[in-house]
């Protein structure tokens, strides 16, 4: 469930979507550009091995940056509280193109040599490994193989548990589609199909009386749609988790299947 980090105009859920080589599209896409509302999406706390956002991406338009090399980062592996002190995706204008950066603090450490143009796809891949300490970027890899740019931040990263789409600026936020958005605890994030499987296994009753079935082994939070956790468990297959004291309406129910993050959509009537 998407949240609000901050007040100003929203970020645009845009029909449509980008396309990849090896990349199933599905559903819309997002835009936004200049200044803004920040979005939030939190999900299961990770504390060890490796977290992952990856997503189609492309620049629409730049000539609202009139700065050349004027950075700011639009996109934030960050903790619960959507604090952006995590790995953060920079980009930056060059000439008629623009380069990717990464860094945990307010400047990008590292830039990539890489140059594109507006209107064009790419595919990234934003991760941070816990082990290393270090956050890697991957450029146009589906199936990624060596990283284009890697930072060590100066201290460890405790808690990763949310990603956020951020509007920076007018004069350095460029105008932005992006797509097909998935977390993973892997370097090769799972097809569409995939986590369609995993959800069923995950909440195998999405219209809920008072009980939710759950056919895997899961740490799971239950939020409503103001993004507040009202319920926390650890449940079991064929194990039922009592939602009794929740008010009817939507919730989203977020937990762990085989070390991949997945969310449920439920309706509690």
């Amino acid at each position: 469930m998407w949240t609000p980090l901050n007040s100003g105009d929203n970020i645009t859920v845009a029909a449509g979507n980008l396309s990849y080589p090896g990349i199933t599209p599905s559903g819309n896409s997002v835009t936004f550009d200049g200044a803004g509302m920040d979005a939030f999406l939190p999900f299961t706390d990770t504390t060890s091995g490796a977290v992952y956002a990856s997503f189609a991406f492309s620049v629409t338009d730049l000539t609202n940056v009139t700065t050349d090399l004027a950075s700011t980062y639009f996109a934030v592996l960050t903790d619960q509280t959507g604090s952006f002190t995590s790995a953060r995706l920079y980009i930056r204008k060059s000439g008629t193109q623009y380069q990717f950066g990464l860094g945990a603090g307010t400047s990008a450490d590292t830039w990539s040599t890489n140059l594109y143009n507006i209107n064009t796809v790419q595919y990234l891949r934003i991760g941070y490994d816990f082990a290393t300490n270090k956050i890697a970027l991957f450029e146009n890899q589906v199936t990624p193989l060596t990283p284009s740019i890697v930072v060590t931040p100066a201290a460890p990263i405790t808690a990763i548990g949310g990603f956020a789409l951020r509007q920076d600026a007018a004069a350095t936020t460029p105008f932005i589609q992006l797509d097909e958005l998935a977390i993973s605890n892997n370097v090769i994030v799972l097809g569409v199909s995939d986590i369609s499987n995993f959800n069923s296994n995950f909440v195998r009753n999405t219209l809920v009386k008072d009980e939710i079935s759950f056919g895997s082994k899961s740490d799971v939070k239950v939020y409503n749609m103001n993004g507040q956790v009202v319920k926390s468990a650890s449940v079991s297959p064929n194990k039922n988790l009592n939602l009794s004291e929740l008010q009817n309406g939507m919730y989203i129910v977020t937990g762990m299947v085989n070390g991949t993050p997945v969310s449920q959509k439920i309706l509690k009537k």
